[in-house]
Protein backbone atom coordinates (compact mmCIF):
# COMPACT_ATOMS: atom_id res chain seq x y z
CA UNK A 1 0.00 0.00 0.00
CA UNK A 2 1.16 3.54 -0.69
CA UNK A 3 -0.04 6.29 1.64
CA UNK A 4 0.38 10.02 1.03
CA UNK A 5 0.33 12.71 3.71
CA UNK A 6 -0.23 16.25 2.39
CA UNK A 7 1.60 18.80 4.53
CA UNK A 8 2.67 22.43 4.64
CA UNK A 9 5.05 23.53 7.39
CA UNK A 10 4.73 20.15 9.14
CA UNK A 11 0.93 20.39 9.41
CA UNK A 12 -1.76 18.63 7.42
CA UNK A 13 -2.89 20.80 4.56
CA UNK A 14 -5.65 20.97 1.94
CA UNK A 15 -5.26 20.63 -1.82
CA UNK A 16 -5.96 24.33 -2.42
CA UNK A 17 -2.99 25.53 -0.35
CA UNK A 18 -0.11 27.11 -2.28
CA UNK A 19 2.89 25.04 -1.19
CA UNK A 20 2.13 21.38 -0.64
CA UNK A 21 4.67 18.78 0.30
CA UNK A 22 3.63 15.17 -0.03
CA UNK A 23 5.27 12.47 2.04
CA UNK A 24 4.58 9.08 0.48
CA UNK A 25 5.02 5.95 2.57
CA UNK A 26 5.36 2.47 1.11
CA UNK A 27 3.82 0.05 3.59
CA UNK A 28 4.13 -3.73 3.55
CA UNK A 29 2.97 -6.04 6.35
CA UNK A 30 2.18 -3.01 8.56
CA UNK A 31 5.77 -1.72 8.27
CA UNK A 32 7.12 1.33 6.46
CA UNK A 33 9.55 0.03 3.85
CA UNK A 34 10.08 3.28 1.94
CA UNK A 35 9.53 7.02 2.13
CA UNK A 36 9.45 9.54 -0.72
CA UNK A 37 9.20 13.33 -0.37
CA UNK A 38 7.44 15.10 -3.23
CA UNK A 39 6.10 18.55 -4.04
CA UNK A 40 2.60 18.72 -5.49
CA UNK A 41 2.92 21.12 -8.39
CA UNK A 42 0.04 23.42 -9.29
CA UNK A 43 -0.65 21.67 -12.62
CA UNK A 44 -1.49 18.39 -10.84
CA UNK A 45 -3.96 19.83 -8.33
CA UNK A 46 -6.82 19.91 -10.85
CA UNK A 47 -6.31 16.27 -11.82
CA UNK A 48 -5.24 14.98 -8.43
CA UNK A 49 -6.87 11.59 -9.07
CA UNK A 50 -4.60 11.05 -12.10
CA UNK A 51 -1.50 12.11 -10.16
CA UNK A 52 -2.36 9.72 -7.32
CA UNK A 53 -3.04 6.91 -9.77
CA UNK A 54 0.27 7.57 -11.54
CA UNK A 55 2.05 7.39 -8.16
CA UNK A 56 0.07 4.23 -7.16
CA UNK A 57 -1.21 5.93 -3.99
CA UNK A 58 -4.13 4.13 -2.26
CA UNK A 59 -4.80 6.40 0.72
CA UNK A 60 -4.30 10.08 1.45
CA UNK A 61 -4.32 12.19 4.60
CA UNK A 62 -5.09 15.91 4.41
CA UNK A 63 -6.69 18.63 6.50
CA UNK A 64 -9.91 18.97 4.49
CA UNK A 65 -11.42 18.20 1.10
CA UNK A 66 -14.44 19.35 -0.86
CA UNK A 67 -17.20 16.84 -1.63
CA UNK A 68 -16.64 16.83 -5.40
CA UNK A 69 -12.94 16.00 -5.10
CA UNK A 70 -13.67 13.45 -2.39
CA UNK A 71 -16.15 11.65 -4.66
CA UNK A 72 -13.71 11.70 -7.61
CA UNK A 73 -10.99 10.15 -5.49
CA UNK A 74 -13.36 7.62 -3.95
CA UNK A 75 -14.53 6.52 -7.42
CA UNK A 76 -10.86 6.06 -8.38
CA UNK A 77 -10.22 3.79 -5.39
CA UNK A 78 -8.37 6.30 -3.20
CA UNK A 79 -9.26 6.28 0.49
CA UNK A 80 -9.41 9.82 1.89
CA UNK A 81 -8.81 10.67 5.54
CA UNK A 82 -9.27 14.22 6.77
CA UNK A 83 -8.16 15.82 10.02
CA UNK A 84 -11.56 15.35 11.65
CA UNK A 85 -11.40 11.56 11.13
CA UNK A 86 -7.85 11.03 12.40
CA UNK A 87 -8.35 10.91 16.14
CA UNK A 88 -8.47 7.10 16.24
CA UNK A 89 -6.39 6.34 13.15
CA UNK A 90 -3.45 4.21 14.33
CA UNK A 91 -1.65 4.27 10.97
CA UNK A 92 -1.68 8.06 10.85
CA UNK A 93 -0.39 8.34 14.40
CA UNK A 94 2.54 6.06 13.59
CA UNK A 95 3.32 7.93 10.34
CA UNK A 96 3.16 11.27 12.14
CA UNK A 97 6.02 10.13 14.35
CA UNK A 98 8.14 9.54 11.24
CA UNK A 99 7.33 12.96 9.70
CA UNK A 100 8.13 14.99 12.81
Amino acid sequence: MRVAVFINKNKLTALHDKQISVVVFDIENDKVVGVENLTLEEQYKKSIENWLKHKSINRIYLSEIDNRTYEKLHLNGVEVKTAEALENDGLFKSLALIIS
